[in-house]
């Protein structure tokens, strides 16, 4: 009994020793440790890099620099030429290997590209895209293409492709699969490599749905500002950037129009329009359904804050149903409206609601607002400009009338311009006097005044940023558009408008870091235009600087050239012949 007593006792002495040597062994950084972020990359390969005379029933490995997680990477592996046959892949550890069901093609350039979409393990991504390039033949090509997106959020992973126009002259995206293939950096950066001498078309989009497709009606895409020429003597093209921007090919729509009261109409459409030609009164023509009279437009504005919104006051109306017409409108995007014409029942409640103010900028009880600046006031409807002369009025802190210019944006928003610069770390307060204002039925406002206080900043903090626009294009036209964002600390968007390349300055500038953009407004229609896939419309050009520029308190930032580059054109279809 007591030999037994005593090896249950030795066999648990042994059980805890064991437990205590397991723990100790176990010592180290507490559970979680150190979190991994370093993003894996692919450390050897087989065949090499730029190798030739590679056999057409080559299988090629790919080793990680820790485990993947495997299906990310399948996800992200773009293979151009596209092999005949089946894509075969088989993971060990690290490694992948690849190998085809049909042999490749003979005195072809392959490349085998990852994806920066590809992870490890812990979710980190590749930092930048992996190319293997090797060719089945004596030689190898050596064309490249490189350049970087831009767009909101994150670009990391969008996807490059490029076209081959001597094989397909009208590429759609939507449709056809590129030659060329590759995706971006963290910071938008792209480079496709081991091209043949060519004339290329090259797209961006950011592949939201993963199916390697571009989605028109979901996907951001990127239209180049013209196609891409490569040879022999210039194998490289630097500078093939992008914005990518979701493109709205769905039409807009004339929904509804309803009569508030015998002077009023509110149509809605199906999406935010432009306010030309909306603005104009004689874009619409009113008319009783069964024939006879017409109601005239007096004004017509777009809301403010719903711009899908129109605002039409017309002449009095009969309560019969009338048929209005719309001669032009294009949503923001410039599509045409697809259905022009609407019916509504006339109102006879007669119009009784005055106008009022809707908002003002600055507003009420605002501070640290630039001595540079204009007063802005918006009214809930048309206003008879005409005779609204002398309703606003800009004071300082002592009471006295500040100089300036009132200008109508629209039937329903004026802005009074003073000449020069307000006064810092002061008091200022503007008055809109009701009782010179009338809508255009007639009606007063419904206040007598309104009054806007504000003070303004110290004007001492302010500073500048300046230089010079240069177009390497001579024969360039349309205005140039510059930017001046503030990204640290986050604020305003500057804009600037130079009727052609010259000086430059954004004057009364925060404290900050900026980024500056420029671009040619070749349509001159005011805004980016980002140009189209198909039919092919290239964007226009711009350009950002790499750099942000540092502005600090009373001191001019100058000499920040910027130079918008000229478009390498690519010859044309025939000169390639």
């Amino acid at each position: 009994m007591q030999d037994r007593l005593w090896n249950i006792c030795r066999r648990s002495t042994c059980y805890a020793a064991l437990l205590i040597m397991v723990a100790c062994a176990r010592q180290g950084f507490p559970p979680g440790g150190p979190e991994d972020k370093t993003p894996p990359e692919v450390v050897a390969t087989s065949p090499l890099p730029s190798a030739v005379d590679v056999p057409a029933t080559v299988k090629v490995f790919l080793t990680f620099s820790e485990k993947m997680h495997r299906q990310s990477v399948e996800q992200a592996l773009f293979i151009v030429p596209t092999p005949t046959g089946k894509v075969l892949l088989r993971w060990r550890g690290r490694t992948l290997r690849i190998s085809f069901s049909e042999p490749l093609r003979l005195g072809r350039t392959y490349v085998l590209t990852v994806g920066t979409e590809a992870r490890d393990l812990r979710n980190n991504r590749m930092h930048q895209a992996f190319s293997l390039a090797f060719s089945t033949g004596s030689s190898l090509d050596s064309c490249a293409v490189t350049g970087r997106v831009y767009g909101p959020g994150m670009v990391a992973g969008t996807t490059v492709w490029a076209y081959d126009l001597s094989t397909n002259a009208h590429p759609d995206p939507c449709a056809a699969l590129p030659d060329y293939v590759t995706q971006c950096a963290a910071d938008g950066q792209y480079a496709l490599q081991a091209m043949a001498p060519g004339r290329y078309r090259l797209f961006a989009f950011s592949d939201r749905e993963g199916n390697r497709r571009y989605d028109p009606d979901y996907d951001p895409l990127g239209v180049p500002a013209g196609d891409v020429a490569l040879s022999e003597e210039a194998p490289w093209f630097h500078g093939c950037d992008f914005r990518l921007v979701v493109r709205d090919t769905t039409a807009p729509r004339l929904e509804a129009a309803i009569a508030s009261d015998a002077r009023h109409v509110h149509l809605r459409f199906s999406e935010p329009m432009q306010d030309e030609p909306l603005t104009r009164p004689d874009n619409y023509r009113i008319a009783l359904r069964e024939g006879g009279d017409t109601l005239q437009v007096v004004a017509a504005l777009v809301d403010a804050e719903r711009p899908n919104y129109v605002h039409l006051a017309t002449s009095q109306q009969k309560p019969h149903p009338y048929r209005l017409l719309i001669r032009q409108a294009y949503d923001l995007n410039g599509l045409s409206l697809q259905e022009a014409c609407v019916e509504f029942t006339g109102s006879a409640i007669p119009d009784t609601l005055p106008a009022g103010v809707a908002r003002t900028w600055p507003q009420d009880s605002a501070r640290a607002v630039a001595c540079v600046t204009s007063m802005r006031v918006t009214f809930t409807e048309a206003i008879d400009t005409a005779r609204a002369i002398g309703a606003l009025v800009l004071t300082d802190s002592a009471g006295q009338r500040i100089p300036g210019r009132v200008r109508w944006l629209s039937s329903a928003q004026c802005l009074f311009a003073p000449i020069g610069p307000l006064i810092g770390r002061s008091r200022h307060q503007a008055f809109i006097f009701g009782s010179l204002l009338r809508d255009v039925a007639g009606l007063p406002l419904r206040a007598d005044t309104v009054r806007v206080t504000f003070w303004t900043m110290n004007c001492d903090t302010l500073s500048s940023i300046a230089g010079t626009v240069l177009d390497e294009d001579s024969t360039a036209t349309g205005p140039i558009i510059l930017w001046a964002t503030q990204v640290r600390p986050k604020g305003d968007r500057h804009e600037l408008t130079l009727p052609g390349p010259g000086p430059y300055e954004f004057a009364h500038l925060l404290p900050g870091v900026y980024l500056l953009e420029a671009y040619r407004d070749q349509d001159a229609n005011g805004r980016y235009s980002p140009g189209s896939a198909l039919p092919f419309v290239p964007a226009e050009r711009f350009v950002v600087l790499p750099d942000s520029i540092q502005v600090r308190s009373r001191w001019p930032n100058v000499g920040n050239d910027i130079v918008l580059p000229r478009w390498q054109r690519a010859p044309s279809a025939q000169q390639t012949r």
